[in-house]
């Protein structure tokens, strides 16, 4: 099933605000309700697996479950794979969605074990890296939705 971009605002701000991540990937994604979770480990060899939003969707499903039961940060491998499925989709404000959701992870997480343990160099360094790798995606992924919308409002 495919991602439609639309004119909703994915960013956590506006239709995310005030719900658990798992609501806000289903409320961008509907398709992961009642989906089986998946491991990226059994599928990020897989070619055919890799370009399936759907299975990449149920694998980020999997990940926000585990670090929030877990308290550790999101791996951001399949993250990263469904921003880039929905690039090649054109589908700009749901791959800012879909990062931003990353980054809200990783900031829940920052915030439990600095509560719970203290605040830490690592922790610091870790949760900024993890959040950095995304940044350039974001910025990019911005100017095109902005683009996007620059044509849609030119008189054809």
């Amino acid at each position: 099933m495919e991602a439609v971009d639309s004119e909703l605002d994915w960013s956590l701000g506006g239709e995310g605000a005030g719900k658990t991540p798992s609501e806000v990937l289903a409320q961008m994604f509907p398709q992961v309700h009642g989906v089986e979770k998946q491991d990226w480990t059994a599928l990020k060899n897989s070619p055919e697996n890799k370009n399936n939003l759907d299975l990449m969707l149920a694998c980020c499903k999997a990940e926000i479950e585990s670090s929030q039961s877990k308290h550790i940060f999101p791996t951001p491998d399949c993250f990263k794979r469904v921003a880039s499925l929905l690039r090649k989709q054109k589908d700009y404000a749901r791959e800012l969605g879909i990062v931003e959701l990353y980054w809200l992870l990783c900031d829940s997480v920052f915030e439990e074990v600095k509560r719970r343990d203290g605040l830490r160099a690592q922790l610091m360094a870790q949760h900024s890296a993890l959040k950095a790798g995304f940044k350039k995606r974001y910025d990019k992924a911005q100017l095109l939705l902005q683009l996007k919308r620059e044509d849609a409002s030119l008189p054809q």
